[in-house]
C-alpha cells in the first residue's frame, strides 16, 4: 500500500517532532531538578515550610458540609513579617500542602454509601 502524496510531507516532519518531544522532556526534567536542588539547599525556605506546615496542622474543621465549601484562602495564616522572603514563601507552601492533605483525608471520610437502585 502506498502512502498518499499529501501525507508524505508529514512523514518527513515526524522525526523532527520526535526530537522536539525528547528535547522538551529533557528541558522540563532539568528545570524540575534545578528547582528541587534549590529548595533542598535553601535553609530559609525549608525553615519557613516547616513552620507553615506546623501552623496549618491546627486546621480542625471536620464537618463535611463545611469541608465541601472551604478553600485554602479561608484558612491560611500570614507568615511572620519579620522573616526573609524565602522563609515566607516556604511558610505559604507548607501551609498549603498540609491544608490540602488534611482536606483530602477528611473529605474521604465524608463519602456516603450509595443505596442500590430500586
Amino acid at each position: 500500500m502506498s502512502i498518499p502524496i499529501h501525507f508524505r510531507p508529514m512523514l518527513a516532519f515526524t522525526p523532527t517532532l520526535a526530537r522536539y518531544a525528547v528535547w522538551k522532556a529533557e528541558q522540563t526534567n532539568a528545570a524540575i531538578g534545578d528547582a528541587v536542588r534549590r529548595a533542598s539547599d535553601d535553609a530559609e525556605y525549608l525553615d519557613g515550610f516547616g513552620e507553615g506546615a506546623e501552623a496549618m496542622s491546627s486546621f480542625s474543621t471536620t464537618d463535611c458540609s463545611s469541608l465541601l465549601s472551604t478553600s485554602f484562602a479561608y484558612h491560611d495564616w500570614s507568615p511572620p513579617q519579620n522573616k526573609p522572603k524565602r522563609c515566607r514563601d516556604g511558610w505559604q507552601d507548607g501551609q498549603e500542602l498540609i491544608f490540602n492533605i488534611l482536606l483530602a483525608e477528611r473529605l474521604e471520610a465524608c463519602r456516603v454509601q450509595v443505596p442500590p437502585t430500586p
